[in-house]
């Protein structure tokens, strides 16, 4: 191979050059997505695109796509483009165009857009899954989530409430203030560990709370590689998947995937059962559904991410707007005690239903509670008229 000069030197600089000239023109190329397709876009930076450098000081990704849409919408725009590192991303602003795309143009938009490495197998579940796995595993596991089937659990809930009485007690006769986000938290964990596999996770108690323990870590307690794992794919999806970037620690992965496998086997074994999610799908699986361990411990993991922390919020956030406001609290008391009551003072899925003014309270704070963003991905051609 020959050299371009006699001087080592100055080959590097000039091949240190040429490359660095091609990556910016690679990057501009990247960054011109949107305008050559005719769509307003805001102006990028490299590396992390219109984040600057947002993510990494913490803000969360719900306020910075906030800020592109109040941006778009000061402009009068439908909707705009962005940029996550080098990938273009489309902000929907016109509700019009959001509910066709999640409905008659949804064939369109199937897949979540949400990082995946399958050397996560338990982060591989409906939410993740994309194209025929999707479809596939939608097929499977729709039935298990209706009306019918939490009427199932409901009695398991019903029992992990009394933990919760015990505890709350234990603050009231203190007189000290409750810290109703632990408390809540702690009950969550037990009906998920409860209705999702079978074992009671003891969250209110100290030396037993090893469920309530991987909660906190897998939702609040990051190490700085996790931190930098969860940039990176943010931003650079398809380069973390090279580099085999992953979302969920070792050991938290570890505990959820030896936690079900120990439980099937022991129930295989002794040949028992129980009224929870894990033997809904043992029994779906014996009756000739083709379900690996894989793919049991994933839904089950889902059931336990989206359940934990969609409940535990929602409960801390009604309870505390209900301390706000007296009188509202004292009319679904009132309603509580009514229908109650009427059943002697026995509570059931159905008599629950009956409580419409609790039920109207939960379904208000859902407002708090929306996903700041809905990330999918398109999957096949669209034309820019769509929009237009």
């Amino acid at each position: 191979m020959s050299l371009l000069t006699n001087n080592n030197v100055i080959d590097i600089i000039l091949l240190l050059a040429t490359i660095v000239l091609l990556g910016k023109v690679y990057i501009n190329y990247c960054y011109g997505y949107w305008k050559r397709r005719g769509v307003t876009q805001l102006t990028p930076q490299f590396p992390f695109g219109n984040h600057g450098n947002k993510l990494p000081r913490g803000i969360s990704i719900g306020a910075i796509t906030k800020n592109f849409y109040d941006e778009f919408k000061k402009k009068g725009l439908k909707f705009g483009g962005v940029y996550f590192g080098l990938d273009p991303h489309l902000v929907i602003v016109d509700p019009i165009y959001a509910k066709d795309i999640l409905t008659k143009d949804f064939q369109y938009f199937t897949d979540r857009g949400i990082y995946i490495n399958k050397k996560n197998p338990i982060t591989v579940h409906l939410l993740t899954q994309e194209g025929a796995e999707w479809r596939d595993a939608r097929a499977k596991f729709t039935n298990i989530f209706t009306s019918a089937k939490m009427r199932y659990f409901f009695e398991t809930v019903k029992k992990c409430s009394e933990d919760l009485k015990s505890s709350l007690k234990q603050y009231v006769d203190q007189d000290v203030d409750v810290d109703i986000f632990e408390n809540v938290a702690c009950y969550t964990t037990d009906i998920i560990g409860d209705v999702v596999y079978g074992i009671q996770a003891q969250s209110f108690s100290k030396e037993g709370a090893i469920f309530r323990k991987m909660g906190r870590e897998l939702f609040t307690k990051f190490t700085i590689f996790n931190q930098i794992s969860i940039l990176m794919t943010i931003c650079y999806p398809k380069l973390s998947k090279i580099l085999g970037m992953v979302n969920i620690q070792d050991h938290i992965e570890e505990f959820f995937m030896k936690l079900l496998k120990e439980t099937v086997d022991l129930r295989v074994a002794n040949k028992t059962s129980r009224s929870d999610f894990l033997q809904l799908l043992i029994e779906m699986k014996n009756s000739g559904v083709e379900l690996s361990d894989d793919e049991m411990a994933a839904q089950a993991f889902l059931f336990f991410t989206a359940g934990f922390e969609t409940s535990s919020m929602s409960s801390s956030f009604i309870l505390f707007e209900l301390g706000l406001h007296q009188d509202v609290q004292d009319k679904i008391r009132e309603e509580i005690n009514a229908v109650l009551k009427k059943h002697d003072d026995k509570i059931s899925y159905d008599v629950l239903k009956e409580m419409k003014l609790l039920d109207q309270a939960f379904n208000g704070n859902v407002m708090f509670l929306l996903s700041p963003i809905y990330p999918i991905s398109c999957i096949k051609h669209v034309l820019t008229t769509y929009f237009i």
